[in-house]
């Protein structure tokens, strides 16, 4: 992560009323407060987890008033396109997908959701890689579904009066094989459909025709028609609350009917499988660094951090990201809890 960014709004004490500061421990004005059930929150952070509330915790320093939920998409690495050559020219369809029809047309119509489907097509030459999905981040309109867990249970053997113990195994297993569906609002080009088309398109023409992989498919053992998703939930200030991941996501279906009746923008639904299900670990918020690394290029700071704020409009800043970034932030006062905070910024 990198420590060494900063977002200036995350300064929350710069914005704050001076409530608790103008407050000190045992004062008169403390205990009319705490009177009327009301805590500074020096005195909840301290309280929390150590002692109870009799009278029920009203907390509005820690309340969810507003999250909002980013999806980060990664591509499958399908072999739609050959490879680059010179200047970063892209060549023509591969020779197996080009006696499709289908993909004979959509190079045509829909050439840019056909790019997305490979990881190895690059934007811009061999330097720059456009890694993340933009098109299903920007059009996605429902929430991600998680998995609920429930551990197993081993039954033990019954005694003399019929009564059976049972003892908690791991819920492991619950994390693997979860099937799930997300909505996405097309284009007027069904840029979003044509996507999802040529998926199955590809897969079922890949059975039928026999089309080759990359090597280094085959050498690395790579499961290239699989990408991964990114779940990060954000709070007023972009400060992350929660965050998970779907590796291994599989498209299952294509959803046909949808298209029986075209009225303007088309939402439909596209039912996915998940290998793993991964949430709340760190190295998830590291790897979604080290892919826009990959993209953007290592050097970071605060010219090419994307502001919130706009001071020259005195409105907020909503400039187009080019890829998402991780950043930590140290608590101001280290003995309140948690010590560290996780913002989601944006690169240029």
């Amino acid at each position: 992560m990198a420590d060494d960014i900063r977002l200036d709004v995350n300064k929350m004490n710069d914005f704050s009323t001076g409530f608790d500061k103008d407050i000190a421990d045992g004062s008169f004005e403390q205990k009319a407060m705490n009177s009327y059930n009301l805590f500074t929150r020096k005195q909840i952070d301290a309280n929390r987890f150590e002692k109870f509330c009799r009278y029920g915790l009203i907390d509005p320093y820690n309340s969810h008033m507003y999250t909002k939920e980013y999806l980060f998409f990664t591509k499958p690495d399908l072999h739609v396109f050959e490879r680059y050559e010179e200047n970063g020219k892209m060549l023509e369809l591969n020779k197996k997908v080009a006696q499709n029809d289908y993909f004979a047309g959509a190079v045509l119509t829909n050439r840019r959701s056909l790019e997305l489907l490979q990881q190895t097509y690059f934007q811009g030459g061999i330097d720059a890689r456009p890694i993340w999905n933009t098109l299903l981040s920007n059009q996605v309109s429902s929430k991600l579904d998680l998995p609920n867990i429930a551990a197993d249970m081993t039954e033990h053997n019954m005694n003399l009066y019929g009564i059976r113990q049972y003892f908690r195994d791991s819920s492991r297993a619950q994390e693997y094989g979860f099937d799930f569906n997300l909505e996405f609002k097309d284009t007027v080009n069904l840029d979003v459909y044509h996507f999802f088309k040529a998926y199955n398109e590809y897969c079922n023409f890949e059975y039928e025709a026999d089309i080759p992989p990359f090597d280094k498919h085959i050498l690395n053992n790579i499961r290239y028609k699989e990408f991964s998703i990114y779940k990060i939930v954000v709070n007023d200030v972009n400060r992350i609350v929660y965050y998970a991941k779907h590796i291994g996501v599989t498209i299952k279906g294509l959803p046909m009917d949808a298209m029986t009746d075209v009225d303007g923008v088309e939402t439909f639904s596209i039912p996915m499988h998940t290998f793993h299900v991964v949430e709340l670990k760190p190295y998830i918020l590291n790897e979604i660094n080290m892919l826009t690394i990959k993209q953007c290029g290592s050097s970071i700071s605060k010219s090419n951090i994307l502001p919130l704020y706009d001071s020259e409009t005195n409105m907020a800043n909503t400039e187009w990201g080019t890829a998402p970034f991780i950043t930590s932030e140290k608590v101001n006062n280290s003995s309140y809890y948690p010590e560290y905070h996780f913002y989601l910024q944006w690169r240029r």
